[in-house]
């Protein structure tokens, strides 16, 4: 309960502070943006709303709106023709504000799902726009034990008695020089060469897809 009236207090304060905001798929769609996004200009660190909002998490936010969902569910089964219909209805400035949003909320039902965007639940027998929340695994990823590195060099690579040196320098490329899985197989021959200023090193080059260039003379007399 206490959750339920923190996240209608949260709207209420919304409420006064954009009373122009009348438009029932706006109202919710910008009083959801400002759950996640706070309420701070991001340029100028202001709020001149002053309700001084920080960014709420994606799965907060959620919890937020699930709460006045399911408010505002109970509220129209409670007093559904509260709002508007009854011009004597006697509740205060807040219950009006509570009841005439209430009243959108069952009259743009339909367009609520994606201006509320909250987690994909069935609630009361209708589905919820999801904010997907990242997925961080906390754990070290799977990585081949460097104590064997020198080992897998060795007799990794063996075919039929032979060392298959096109593994193994590939390999060392992705081990050592750190280049993506990919990026060995954009390699031609002419890519790898001594290196001009350390002798006896090899100076391997590894091309942008779209800068790097094909070998085309040798193209050119293979076909010629």
């Amino acid at each position: 309960m206490s959750k339920v009236n923190r996240s209608v207090r949260l709207f209420l304060s919304y409420l006064l502070v954009n009373p122009n905001e009348k438009d029932s798929y706006l109202l919710f769609q910008n009083f959801a943006q400002r759950l996640y996004t706070g309420s701070f200009d991001r340029e100028t660190g202001l709020d001149p709303s002053w309700l001084c909002w920080r960014p709420m998490s994606s799965s907060e936010a959620g919890k937020v709106i699930i709460h006045l969902t399911d408010f505002f569910d109970w509220l129209n089964e409670k007093r559904p023709s509260s709002a508007k219909v009854n011009p004597r209805f006697v509740g205060t400035a807040y219950d009006r504000m509570v009841d005439e949003a209430a009243y959108q909320f069952r009259r743009d039902r339909a367009f609520l799902g994606h201006a509320w965007g909250t987690q994909l639940i069935h609630s009361r027998g209708h589905f919820l726009r999801s904010r997907r929340e990242p997925k961080v695994e906390k754990l070290e990823p799977p990585a081949f034990p460097d104590d064997r590195f020198i080992q897998l060099l060795d007799e990794g690579f063996v075919v039929a008695g032979r060392p298959s040196y096109r593994d193994i320098l590939i390999t060392l490329l992705g081990h050592g020089a750190g280049f993506r899985y990919s990026e060995p197989f954009h390699l031609y021959l002419t890519d790898v060469r001594e290196d001009p200023i350390s002798k006896g090193r090899a100076l391997v080059e590894i091309h942008h897809p779209s800068d790097g260039e094909a070998p085309f003379d040798r193209l050119e007399l293979d076909c010629g």
